[in-house]
């Protein structure tokens, strides 16, 4: 015989941690600079203004790599964030664009623009 009531309880569970996942996700204030310094940077790299960008692309800004010292993205983004957000404090001051500050940035291995939506 089927228990639907534990089934219920074991669903309801899971959705409860899908919720909390969701509303961290939702506050995390690291991980919205983290975001913005990611769709920045792309539209700097575009030279184009986008609002936001396919969440697949996230799997490709390991692969993006500066033409001086071959470091990723992935480091510009954790140095930005050390530089000008230590303990995730205010949008840094001036008139430069954290983009502008890493503009060697480009996409390792050509062929793919990053235009990802």
């Amino acid at each position: 015989m089927i228990d639907f009531d534990a089934m219920e309880d074991e669903v309801a569970d899971y959705l409860m941690d899908l919720k909390e996942c969701c509303q961290e996700l939702q506050s995390c204030q690291t991980l919205h600079l983290i975001i913005s310094y990611i769709l920045e940077i792309g539209n700097f790299l575009r030279q184009e203004k986008s609002d936001g960008f396919e969440i697949m692309f996230l799997s490709k800004v390991a692969d993006i790599k500066d033409t001086v010292k071959k470091q990723t993205m992935v480091h510009h983004i954790a140095t930005m964030m050390h530089e000008h957000h230590p303990a995730q404090g205010g949008p840094p001051q001036g008139d430069r664009t954290h983009a502008q500050d890493r503009s060697y940035l480009v996409r390792r291995g050509g062929g793919d623009d990053g235009k990802d939506g």
